[in-house]
């Protein structure tokens, strides 16, 4: 959540987004991994959502390349407005 806008200030927000999820994507699959190894969660748990997580991602490379840095702006800050209330109420 703050590294998209700290990008933003120095380059577009649709590199400033690709940026955030070429940064994201390791620090996933990192953290899944030790998730497995601590048996905190098995594979079995996580098949069930891979095709949304799938679908997702092309649906998100697709939106991303079509759309202005403006509707960027407000997706984003929705989302950021979602998590932040998740948060808040878990």
């Amino acid at each position: 959540m703050l590294v998209v806008p700290t990008l933003k200030a120095q380059i577009n927000a649709q590199k400033a987004h690709a940026t955030t999820v070429a940064v994201i994507m390791p620090m996933c699959l990192v953290s899944s991994i030790f998730y497995i190894l601590d048996k905190r969660v098995t594979i079995n748990d996580a098949l069930p959502y891979a095709p949304y997580g799938v679908i997702g991602s092309l649906i998100g490379s697709v939106l991303l390349t079509k759309l202005k840095s403006k509707h960027l702006k407000v997706i984003f800050s929705l989302f950021m407005i979602w998590a932040g209330i998740r948060m808040i109420t878990r």
